[in-house]
């Protein structure tokens, strides 16, 4: 529950306010009266501030009945209300409230919060919009409802609020530059996610969460010795979480520093064990440097400690693909505990599916998967390449070139996407487009020595072919 908007008042100032502003005080209330009522009231603030709603609604509902108009009193009987669940009760005394101030933002503020909590958010948007009209600079107030409007994913709405706080409000809180990053780098934004990543530690350089999040914003724009350097000074100031270490562990790796890496990986497993994440990490890092029985033995480990529970099968469905089992890995997909997991496990299923059918040369099957996630939006630019790497073996190489360029344009960063473009565009002979493509991918990643050599490949190659 957001913060109560309006101010509250000491036990003479209540006093004052009461004996002053409303003429219909019964004549039967007496100084002693006014002075019980006040003390409710004081009383009331406290026991709400307690989380006490239900005291706090009893206390309030004294002044609220010698005082059916007063604003304050209203206000805060009807969020205790709102906190206790009860509806009716809630909405019956903000809408009087509102009515006595109808042009009042906070008591406008105080129904949208009042629906957002019922749930009825269309409602809650329509009110702290109305609001805003009376009173567009409540920064706060626009900050929240982009967060509502985010977790609704109205996009549209998110952008124009985000457009006013940062042009016409210059607005300068931390925590809506760390959403603005989380946002744009949900959306494949990631240099426009880095500067508001580093634009969230600027305004708050103490706070570790902001450091951390300007390591994961250098590392998906594969700076991975920043992120490594953001994400270690993060290890050595907090408790990291799980997503930091396979982070850092993941920069490490990305920087051929193995041992490293492995360390990481391992000490997240320590910290955290039996993580799938971290297990699929460190078994991957295993296969890839050419030890399979340290992979299984790390797989066994999260059987032994979770049991083969979905993400546990998944993981395994991973290792088998990675060692060239399919028919195993296959033979895990069929599990119904698969089919009832998380929507984020069930993706990656389809994930790991769609990669196995394209091993097995079941290329309609991997189409089709692979165009279900991208609708998902689920590894949209892995996704393409795969859909590329099907039209090449079809033939296809005009298809190919354009799934290249949308696998490119979903993550400009995918490092596969410029190392299967050299396959795709070299069979036209002309290499201009090669060349445009790795230049704008140096473009965003001007500091990658693997995309560097490639495209002074490509350089060379283009001018051999205008020697006569």
């Amino acid at each position: 529950m957001r913060a109560l908007l309006f101010c509250t008042t000491n036990l003479f100032s209540t006093l004052l306010i009461i004996s002053s502003s409303h003429s219909q005080v019964s004549s039967s209330l007496n100084f002693e009266d006014m002075l019980r009522l006040s003390a409710r009231w004081e009383l009331g603030k406290v026991l709400y501030e307690l989380d006490e709603f239900a005291t706090a609604a009893d206390q309030i509902s004294q002044v609220t009945s010698a005082f059916p108009d007063d604003p304050k009193a209203q206000a805060l009987l009807g969020t205790s209300y709102t906190m206790l669940g009860e509806w009716e009760k809630a909405e019956s005394v903000l809408q009087m409230a509102l009515s006595n101030n109808p042009k009042n933002p906070e008591m406008i503020n105080l129904l949208g919060d009042f629906y957002f909590q019922k749930g009825d958010y269309q409602t809650s948007f329509t009110f702290f919009e109305k609001s805003l009209e009376f009173n567009p600079k409540q920064n706060e107030v626009r900050f929240h409802l982009m967060e509502d409007y985010l977790r609704a994913s109205r996009f549209t709405e998110v952008e124009q609020h985000a457009n006013y706080l940062l042009i016409e409000g210059n607005y300068k809180n931390p925590d809506f530059f760390a959403l603005l990053a989380d946002f744009h780098g949900s959306h494949g934004y990631f240099a426009e996610a880095l500067n508001f990543a580093l634009l969230a530690l600027k305004a708050d350089p103490g706070n570790n969460k902001y450091l951390r999040k300007l390591g994961e914003a250098y590392f998906k724009v594969n700076q991975f010795s920043e992120a490594v350097t953001c994400l270690q000074s993060y290890f050595n100031q907090s408790d990291p979480d799980i997503q930091s270490y396979l982070l850092l562990g993941e920069a490490y790796f990305n920087l051929h520093q193995f041992e490293e890496a492995e360390k990481i990986w391992s000490q997240g497993l320590s910290e955290f064990p039996g993580d799938p994440n971290l297990t699929r990490s460190l078994a991957e890092y295993f296969i890839n440097t050419a030890q399979p029985l340290r992979a299984r033995e790390t797989i066994q480990d999260l059987i032994s400690f979770r049991g083969l529970s979905g993400s546990g099968r998944l993981v395994l469905v991973t290792y088998f693909r990675k060692m060239g089992n399919y028919n195993h890995a296959l033979d895990l997909l069929k599990s119904e505990q698969l089919k009832q997991s998380s929507q984020e496990i069930q993706n990656a299923t389809l994930y790991e599916e769609a990669q196995l059918r394209y091993a097995k040369g079941d290329y309609w099957s991997a189409e089709r998967l692979s165009n279900r996630l991208i609708k998902l939006n689920y590894e949209v630019s892995d996704m393409y390449l795969l859909n590329a790497k099907i039209e090449m073996v079809k033939g296809n190489h005009k298809a190919a070139q354009n799934f290249v360029l949308a696998a490119q344009q979903a993550n400009p960063y995918n490092l596969h996407v410029y190392a299967l473009a050299s396959a795709a565009f070299v069979n036209k002979g002309d290499l201009s487009e090669l060349t445009l493509l790795l230049d704008s991918g140096l473009s965003h990643m001007p500091n990658s020595p693997k995309l560097a050599n490639q495209y002074a490949a490509v350089l060379i190659r283009a001018e051999k072919q205008l020697i006569p």
